[in-house]
C-alpha cells in the first residue's frame, strides 16, 4: 500500500467512525422519542431497557451506514481540499480517481458486509426486538388509561374522560366490574380519582370521589326471567370517596412467544422471503380461481352444467324479441331479478377488493423486503460516489457544512424512497419499480458530481452563476 493511499484512509477513519456513532444515535434517539409513551412508568428495570437499547441499535445499523459513509467521504475531500493538500496532492500528478480509489474498495466492502449482515443478522434482531417491544407494550396496561376509551384490567373495565398529567387526576371516571363474569350487573361512576400502585407493587388502588354505584339485584333463578320482562331492581349507593383494590397478577415482564413472528416479512432471510412469498402467492391466486369459479357458477351460469361453463358457447339471443314476447308482469320480473343480481355480484366484488388489496401488500412486503436488503446495502457505495466529490467541490470540512449537505440528500433519498415503497406495497409500482427509483436518481448525480470535480468545476462557486445570468440578461436583451 502506498503512502497516499495509507494518508486518504487514516483521513477517512475518523470521520467513518464519528460519523457512523453519531447517525446511529440520532436515529436510535428518534426510535425512543415514537415508543417513550409505550416505556415510560413501567418498572421495566435496567437490563431490559438495555436489552431493547441494544437490539435497536443493532437494528438500526443498516440505516445508518449510507449516511455515515456519505458524510465521512464528504468531511475527508473537504478537510483535504480546505487545507490545500487536495491541490498538493493534484499538483504531484495524482488524479481524484486515484485518491477515491481506495476508499472506493473500502466502501465496496462495507456494502458487502452490510449486505450480509442484512441478510443473516438482521432477522434475528428484528424478531428479538419486535418480541420485547410487543411484550413492553403490553406490561402493565392500567397505566396507560387513555382518555375516551375502556381499558380492561383484571376483571375491570375502566373509562376515564380526561386526566391531568402533572397531578395525575383522572376526572369523568365509570368503571364497569366483570369479576364475577355476569355482565355488566354493575357500574360505578365517579367525578374524579386516582390510580396509584401500592408499595409492595402487587395491587392497584382506584380511589374514586363523589361517585354513585349502580348495581342490578335479581337473583340468580330469576335474573333470565328479569331480563326477558326487561326489569331490573337495582341499587343506588352513593360515596364521596371509595377505594377499589386490584390485585396485579403476573407483575414480571411477560416475555411474548416469539412464534408470534416468525413469518413477519423482517424476520427472515432472502432465501426464506422467496419461499414464503411463494406461497402467500399461491393462496393469493387460488382465492381468485375460486372467487371467479364461484362467481361463474352462481351468478352468470347458474343455469348451466358445472362441465360446460368454460366450454366455448355462442348463443345469439335477441334481447328485445324476448323481452316483447313476454308478458308485462314477466318482464317487470324479469328486470327487478336482473338487478337485484348485478346489485348483488357488484356487493360481492366490493368486498373482494377490499380483500385483495390486502393480499396484494401481504405479498408485496416480501418482495420489498428482499429488495429492501440489496438497495440498504448498495446505498453505501451510492453515497458515497456523492460525498467525495462534493467534498473535493466545497472544499469544506468540518461538521458545518458537510452535515447540512448529507442532511439534504439523505431526506431527499428517505422522501423517495419512503413515497415509492408505499406505491410499490400498494401495488400502484411493481416491487422492483418501488425500491429502485431513490438509488436511481442518487446514482447518475453521484455520477455527474464525480465528474465536475474530476474536471475542477467550479460548481458551487457564485461568480460561475453570476456570469450565466449575466450572459442569459444578455440575450433576452438581443
Amino acid at each position: 500500500m502506498k503512502k497516499i493511499d495509507r494518508f486518504i484512509i487514516k483521513s477517512f477513519a475518523g470521520p467513518l467512525v464519528m460519523t457512523f456513532f453519531i447517525t446511529l444515535m440520532v436515529l436510535l434517539l428518534q426510535f425512543l422519542w415514537k415508543y417513550i409513551d409505550d416505556l415510560v412508568g413501567k418498572d421495566l428495570g435496567f437490563s431490559v431497557l438495555a436489552e431493547m437499547i441494544m437490539y435497536v441499535t443493532a437494528g438500526l445499523i443498516p440505516m445508518s451506514l449510507p449516511l455515515a459513509n456519505m458524510l465521512a467521504a464528504l468531511m475527508t475531500f473537504g478537510n483535504l481540499g480546505e487545507h490545500f493538500e487536495l491541490t498538493a496532492i493534484k499538483a504531484a500528478g495524482v488524479s481524484l480517481q486515484r485518491m477515491m480509489r481506495p476508499l472506493f474498495i473500502i466502501s465496496f466492502s462495507i456494502s458487502i458486509g452490510a449486505f450480509l449482515y442484512s441478510n443473516y443478522v438482521m432477522p434475528y434482531t428484528n424478531l428479538k426486538m419486535r418480541t420485547l417491544i410487543y411484550s413492553i407494550q403490553q406490561q402493565r396496561p392500567e397505566l396507560q388509561l387513555k382518555e375516551g376509551a375502556f381499558t380492561s384490567l383484571e376483571g375491570f373495565n375502566i373509562r376515564i374522560g380526561k386526566k391531568n398529567k402533572e397531578t395525575g387526576l383522572m376526572h369523568d371516571i365509570m368503571v364497569y366490574d366483570h369479576r364475577e363474569n355476569k355482565g355488566n350487573g354493575q357500574v360505578t361512576v365517579a367525578d374524579s380519582g386516582y390510580l396509584k400502585m401500592t408499595d409492595d407493587k402487587q395491587y392497584l388502588v382506584l380511589t374514586l370521589f363523589s361517585g354513585a354505584i349502580y348495581e342490578e339485584m335479581p337473583k340468580d333463578g330469576d335474573r333470565r326471567k328479569a331480563i326477558d320482562r326487561r326489569t331490573y331492581p337495582q341499587r343506588i349507593d352513593r360515596f364521596k370517596r371509595q377505594d377499589f383494590q386490584i390485585e396485579l397478577k403476573g407483575f414480571g415482564l411477560n416475555r411474548k412467544d416469539e412464534s408470534i413472528f416468525k413469518a413477519s416479512s423482517e424476520m427472515l432471510n432472502m432465501d426464506q422471503l422467496i419461499v414464503v412469498q411463494d406461497s402467500v402467492d399461491n393462496e393469493f391466486q387460488k382465492r381468485k380461481d375460486g372467487f371467479r369459479d364461484n362467481l361463474l357458477r352462481i351468478n352468470y351460469m347458474s343455469k348451466m352444467k358445472p362441465d360446460s361453463i368454460y366450454e366455448e358457447k355462442r348463443v345469439l339471443v335477441n334481447l328485445d324479441t324476448v323481452l316483447v314476447a313476454a308478458a308485462l308482469y314477466d318482464r317487470t320480473r324479469i328486470f327487478e331479478a336482473a338487478l337485484s343480481d348485478a346489485r348483488g355480484v357488484k356487493s360481492n366484488i366490493t368486498t373482494k377488493i377490499s380483500e385483495y388489496k390486502r393480499w396484494t401488500e401481504r405479498v408485496n412486503r416480501y418482495g420489498i423486503e428482499w429488495h429492501r436488503k440489496i438497495v440498504l446495502s448498495l446505498g453505501c457505495f451510492i453515497f458515497f460516489f456523492i460525498g467525495a466529490p462534493l467534498g473535493a467541490i466545497i472544499r469544506k470540512g468540518g461538521m458545518g457544512m458537510p452535515v447540512v449537505i448529507s442532511v439534504i440528500f439523505f431526506i431527499m433519498y428517505y422522501i423517495i424512497s419512503l413515497s415509492t415503497e408505499k406505491m410499490a406495497r400498494k401495488g400502484s409500482l411493481t416491487v422492483a419499480e418501488g425500491m429502485w427509483v431513490a438509488s436511481l436518481v442518487l446514482l447518475p448525480i453521484g455520477l455527474f458530481l464525480t465528474y465536475k470535480a474530476t474536471s475542477d468545476s467550479g460548481l458551487f462557486k457564485a461568480e460561475i452563476y453570476k456570469k450565466m445570468f449575466t450572459k442569459v440578461i444578455k440575450l433576452f436583451k438581443r
